[in-house]
């Protein structure tokens, strides 16, 4: 599904993501405000040795940083959702993000525009 370069507004304006803050890629701190929106998620007993799932985590809200604009650039049918941040300064940052399993954590990742599927 093709959003197109319709921005984020009021809540929406922003990425959820559930996953230890440590996981995060290094620019996400230089183009997000990071903020814990639910605390803990998931498995948190301290006996259990989650062989097949993740340790619970906070839920994260990445919200652009001021001057930057958050787009929305669809999903591939596969479980990853794309979206470009244009920063104050005029670059485009492009980001996919993924979740493996409703039991594992999400994955963050800054790409590159060549990765970006075709069809968005």
């Amino acid at each position: 599904m093709i959003l197109g370069e319709e921005e984020l507004e009021g809540e929406g304006r922003c990425i959820w993501v559930w996953v230890p803050p440590r996981r995060l890629p290094p620019p996400v701190g230089e183009d997000f405000d990071v903020e814990v929106g639910v605390e803990a998620e998931g498995c948190i007993i301290p006996e259990c040795s989650h062989l097949d799932h993740d340790p619970g985590a906070p839920i994260l809200k990445l919200r652009p940083k001021s001057g930057c604009r958050l787009i929305p650039l669809g999903d591939d049918g596969y479980g990853s959702t794309y979206y470009a941040l244009r920063t104050a300064g005029g670059e485009t940052h492009y980001y996919r993000k993924t979740t493996p399993t409703p039991s594992h954590y999400d994955l963050l990742q800054l790409i590159g525009e060549g990765e970006l599927p075709p069809d968005l």
